[in-house]
């Protein structure tokens, strides 16, 4: 089946943006705490690391909820998986405050078993900045909804 049926079948955009409200630093706290970064460093950070900084992590994990308001797929007629991600980088701070906003962009659907192996790129960055502070090429796996007999 050709890419562009692919994508119309299972409800898939081609390109997506999404804002969000600024990270708050109760928010980044709780992110801390969740993934046991309070405990990994317990000592305070150094004075070289910038003041109220997005920890890269914590900016990775926005990126399913982000790209879900973005676009998503139909869940009668598929459903996927996290497959991974390739080429992550942090290139510019993000802060608490700052609003965010997120860009993405499917690359790529290639079959996979009885699905499709979709590459997504993502973007995050603050609204005003001329760089992003997180780009990442997200790969899902989307498998058909099978219809019970």
């Amino acid at each position: 089946m050709p890419r562009q049926q692919i994508i119309a079948r299972s409800g898939l955009a081609s390109r997506g943006w999404a804002s969000r409200l600024p990270v708050t630093a109760a928010e980044q706290e709780e992110f801390e705490r969740a993934t046991w970064l309070d405990r990994a460093y317990p000592e305070l950070d150094p004075p070289e690391l910038p003041a109220a900084i997005i920890e890269g992590f914590c900016s990775l994990s926005l990126i399913d909820a982000l790209q879900r308001s973005a676009f998503r797929v139909d869940p009668e007629e598929a459903y996927g998986f996290n497959y991974g991600l390739e080429r992550t980088r942090f290139p510019s701070p993000m802060f608490v405050g700052d609003r965010i906003i997120a860009g993405f962009d499917v690359t790529d659907v290639s079959p996979r078993g009885d699905g499709f192996l979709v590459t997504t790129h993502c973007e995050l960055r603050v609204e005003s900045a001329e760089r992003p502070g997180l780009v990442t090429d997200w790969l899902t796996l989307i498998l058909p909804r099978h219809e019970e007999a």
